[in-house]
């Protein structure tokens, strides 16, 4: 085999080479793609989530003071029926 082929083979090789290395690249882009927009519907999911339960807090909070009272009162009542 002459130089000028063995030349060519090197740089035949090289380019095959690197023609692979671009396409591992570009998969590799892709998968991360794919994972950011699975991180970006998380975090969407997550902020609802926790809208969600700044709600339900705010409702058992409320619920909770009208439980409250309303145990209170009964028991002002019971106390006033039977003379306490």
């Amino acid at each position: 085999m002459s130089a000028r082929e063995q030349k060519r083979l090197r740089e035949r090789n090289t380019s095959d080479k690197l023609d692979e290395l671009l396409n591992l690249s570009k998969e590799a882009n892709r998968k991360i793609d794919r994972i950011g927009e699975r991180v970006d519907n998380i975090d969407h999911r997550l902020s609802s989530l926790e809208t969600q339960v700044g709600k339900v807090t705010t409702k058992a909070f409320v619920a909770g003071g009208l439980g409250g009272a309303m145990v209170a009162v009964g028991i002002e009542l019971i106390k006033a029926k039977f003379g306490g």
